[in-house]
């Protein structure tokens, strides 16, 4: 993963660190907890946090999950957050979307894998979104899944 300045005149790296094995597919940021979750073609979720030291390269693993089966992690998005716990989904190279249910607390972070939608013919997962209602619906939220052979939608309740 690189860190990057936004100042547009002055564009450049300002740290990288090597969490995965291979690529880096998906990146979220979890402003709460000042948590930076990746995946990657290593099939794991990696937990990260910025130290005092960003610029300078401070960047620290916190946690590491390999989730089930032999599969590359192809997205990441945050599904649901709350300020002690929050679900993840991730797609995957073999068809498959896994929630991800994370717990923390400033000492300690407790990962699980949680539901899995498997989608028909197995194709890529490319991109996951969240699709919450409106304030004025009552509804449950889903996820878009884009695939390599369309578009579905997944309901979470």
């Amino acid at each position: 993963m690189h860190c990057w300045s936004l100042d547009p005149t002055d564009a450049k790296p300002l740290f990288s660190c090597r969490f995965h094995d291979g690529r880096v597919n998906g990146i979220v940021y979890h402003i709460l907890f000042d948590l930076i979750f990746s995946v990657g073609h290593d099939d794991v979720l990696h937990v990260s946090r910025l130290t005092s030291d960003a610029l300078m390269g401070g960047i620290e693993a916190i946690a590491a999950f390999k989730v089930e089966g032999n599969t590359r992690l192809s997205t990441l998005c945050i599904v649901s957050e709350s300020p002690s716990d929050y679900k993840l989904g991730s797609g995957s190279t073999d068809g498959r979307v896994i929630i991800i249910q994370v717990t923390a607390s400033e000492n300690n972070i407790f990962i699980a894998e949680g539901d899995t939608l498997e989608v028909d013919g197995n194709p890529m997962i490319y991109s996951l979104c969240i699709r919450s209602a409106p304030s004025n619906v009552v509804c449950s939220p889903s996820i878009l899944v884009g695939h390599a052979n369309g578009l579905i939608e997944w309901d979470l309740s």
